[in-house]
């Protein structure tokens, strides 16, 4: 309890380098300059602190991507998106791929994921 209220008051300097240097073994020095700008740093920073914030709830929050068949209790579609198949109890349909996934706490919903279906 005591991190979980907590969280947003913590020094994630170190994490945040960490995942800076993290980015520039992978994708090498030619993004060096992006990583300067101060603009990404703080998306860089808040990224870090809402990971954080994530890993020391209690149930932790768990970000899901991986179900493959459409279900409106978990998903909204992409405006993109082709329809899903509607059948009495609901609609169903492939997934393609999430734009943003479901997050949950234990086993609640908390938030629907957002995804594009395939075309039938």
């Amino acid at each position: 309890a005591f991190l979980s209220g907590t969280c947003g008051e913590c020094e994630i300097h170190a994490l945040t380098m960490s995942v800076m240097d993290e980015v520039k073994e992978r994708y090498g020095e030619s993004i060096g300059h992006l990583l300067q700008n101060t603009n990404v740093i703080s998306f860089v920073n808040a990224c870090c602190r809402l990971a954080w914030q994530m890993a020391v709830q209690q149930p932790p929050l768990i970000a899901r991507t991986s179900i493959t068949r459409y279900d409106d209790n978990l998903h909204q579609l992409f405006y993109s998106s082709p329809p899903p198949i509607t059948y009495e109890g609901g609609s169903t349909g492939i997934i393609d791929f999430y734009i943003w996934p479901i997050l949950c706490q234990s086993e609640n919903v908390l938030h629907k994921g957002r995804v594009c279906l395939k075309p039938p």
